[in-house]
Formats: C-alpha cells, structure tokens, sequence
C-alpha cells in the first residue's frame, strides 16, 4: 500500500517591466510501502526555484548548487532507507493572459546532499536511487534554464516541480 503526503507551495507572482523575474513553485510528493519508515520519513519543501531578472531573448540559468536560487527540498528517513527520488518538471513556465516560457533541465541539473558528504549530481529528468547512510537527512536541489522568447510577455511566470520520494525498503 503506498502513503502519500502531498505539500503545495503557493506560486510566486513577480512582476517585471521590460525584463522578466521567473519563480518555480514546488509540489512535493512522498510515497512509502512500510509503514514504520513512512511515519518517520518526510519531504519539505525549503525554497522556490528563483531565476531572477530575465531579459527578452536572453536564456537565464540557474546551476543547482546555488545556495540561494537553487529550488531545494529536505528529504528525511531513517539511516539505511533506500529510496527512488523522482524529479517531475514542466515544459513551459505559465505567465500573464496565457503567455508561456520554455523551461529545461539537464543532465547535472539536481543532486542529493548529506550533511557531511558531497553532492551527487543526478538528472532529473529520471530517477536516482538514493540510501540514507550516516545520516537521516538529506537535501535535494534543482537548478534549470529558462529560454524567453524575444517577444516575450512581462509578467509573472510559474508552474510546479513534483519530487516523488519512493521508499524501496
């Protein structure tokens, strides 16, 4: 039986003139099989992917280990859980009247972290299987592009990111 715990992160509006802010919302989605680890694992969400001023025809990049603009969740569970983390992105960032944004990411654009250890990059547009292991916690981060078009609308641009965090063991 799977458990699901679902978080939703407002979107965050920003507003630009001639150039663009761009602002990912995070959905996060944590499904277990045991039930003792499921009650002691958890996925929060700690910030939005955040691309800053965004010009028209200009592709704006955001690398994962940026400490401040990077999308990052923490992921919990006990010392020795195996889990699959699965990293579900958009096409396109959704803005004013209609208007769309290409988004992507590539294949070093996500990594895992333990406190102690050093980032493991993975793609996120598939799945890493990840274990706990000297310690209960762990942050996932997202960095991405974003390409505007050279007639690119102003306005707020967002969507959702979903981490699918599956328990193996």
């Amino acid at each position: 039986m799977l458990s699901y715990c679902i978080l939703r992160i407002p979107r965050a509006l920003v507003f630009c003139g001639a150039a663009c802010r761009v602002s990912l919302a995070l959905l996060v989605v944590l499904a277990g099989a045991g039930r003792a680890v499921v009650a002691q694992a958890g996925v929060t969400a700690n910030r939005d992917l955040q691309f800053g001023a965004v010009t028209r025809g200009i592709p704006a990049a955001v690398p994962p280990a940026d400490p401040i603009n990077s999308g990052q969740w923490t992921i919990t569970a006990p010392v020795g859980t195996r889990v699959q983390l699965r990293i579900t992105t958009p096409v396109n960032l959704l803005g004013p009247a209609g208007a769309s944004m290409l988004f992507e990411v590539g294949k070093n654009d996500s990594f895992t972290q333990t406190p102690s250890g050093a980032p493991t990059y993975f793609n996120p547009s598939t799945f890493l299987i990840f274990t706990f292991s000297g310690a209960s916690t762990a942050i996932v981060r997202l960095g991405g592009r974003v390409l505007p078009g050279a007639a690119q609308a102003s306005g707020a641009y967002a969507n959702t990111v979903i981490l699918q965090m599956n328990i193996l063991n």
